[in-house]
């Protein structure tokens, strides 16, 4: 297989020419490119700019939409680069708060010393084995790693009480971590977790929408589908489009949501996700945060809509009401 050749910004910017294309100010088109590369912008952002056949499907050669410019997709980029950084602020809060209830939980069940350690305490479901083999590994590995790391809180609780409380140990767990460990637990500790969850959204909302009665099969769903979205807004890689094709979604959260959910998950899917488990005030700056991004970048596009950038994310104009 033959190395693509090396290419300068303005052999780069020429393609893009050819291709039809606007580049506009060479020099300020080139420090896109200087600043965030070439795939990164136009590999990364392209799809919504380019022609389609009658089918829908891209031409080939690609060739792009009259009037189409590289300052469009560069405010593409930036557009999607907030939308990270709005639903990782999210995902982090709803990390936290499942990490507390999972740890505090488990603790009150199960009290004997790194009683997470142990096999018992965990699902007995012949499905399920490789998975508690696979978390229990993972905590003690975790520990294992941080022993002997001064100033880690780990290393102190070890040294001062010959122990790693959960509550502790689940600050250097991943989302990931923790979503397996639920997933693992008992069904009766699972039931509790999510009871709490339910319990703060009907203590918020009371009487303003449907009382929420989820069951731990729609968190563990919930927990995976966030999950997937939270990796991919800590690696950078594309937010607004992507979609998880095979969801664990149960059918227990569409009770909750007056429109068909998409059967891939996208970004509203995760975003309608986070207002079911995030607290109402969370849940209303998140609902700000969206409609100011929404705003700041509505304007920005002249060869497609605005609203066609909404629909691939799955936010129709009636997101917020829904």
């Amino acid at each position: 297989m033959k190395n693509k050749p090396f290419k300068t910004y303005r052999q780069q910017l020429s393609i893009l020419r050819d291709r039809n294309l606007d580049v506009g100010n060479t020099s300020k088109t080139m420090r896109y490119l200087e600043e965030e590369n070439y795939y990164n912008i136009v590999n990364g952002y392209k799809r919504p700019f380019l022609k389609r056949d009658i089918d829908g499907k891209t031409i080939h050669p690609e060739e792009f939409k009259n009037g189409s410019s590289l300052d469009e997709m560069h405010s593409l980029y930036m557009f999607d680069r907030e939308l990270r950084t709005i639903f990782l602020k999210y995902f982090l809060t709803f990390e936290s708060n499942l990490k507390s209830r999972v740890s505090y939980r488990f603790s009150e069940m199960f009290k004997d010393r790194n009683s997470y350690l142990d096999f018992n305490n965990f699902s007995s479901r012949s499905e399920k084995l490789k998975d508690v083999l696979k978390t229990i590994n993972i905590l003690s590995s975790t520990i294992s790693n941080y022993a002997t790391k001064r100033g880690t809180s780990i290393q102190h609780y070890i040294d001062a009480h010959n122990e790693v409380p959960l509550w502790v140990l689940s600050g250097y767990l991943t989302m990931g971590n923790i979503g397996y460990f639920y997933s693992c637990s008992v069904d009766s500790l699972k039931n509790i977790i999510v009871q709490d969850f339910n319990k703060q959204y009907n203590r918020d909302y009371r009487r303003e929408h449907k009382k929420l009665s989820l069951k731990s099969d729609d968190l563990d769903g919930i927990i995976q589908t966030i999950n997937s979205f939270r990796n991919v807004c800590a690696h950078e890689e594309i937010l607004y489009t992507h979609k998880i094709k095979r969801p664990r979604r149960k059918s227990g959260i569409k009770n909750y949501i007056n429109v068909e959910l998409p059967t891939q998950d996208n970004l509203f899917t995760v975003y309608f996700m986070l207002t079911l488990v995030l607290r109402k005030k969370d849940k209303k700056n998140l609902q700000k945060d969206l409609k100011n991004v929404f705003s700041k970048f509505s304007n920005n596009f002249k060869s497609i809509l605005f609203s066609d950038i909404k629909d691939l994310m799955g936010f129709r104009d009636d997101w917020d009401n829904l």
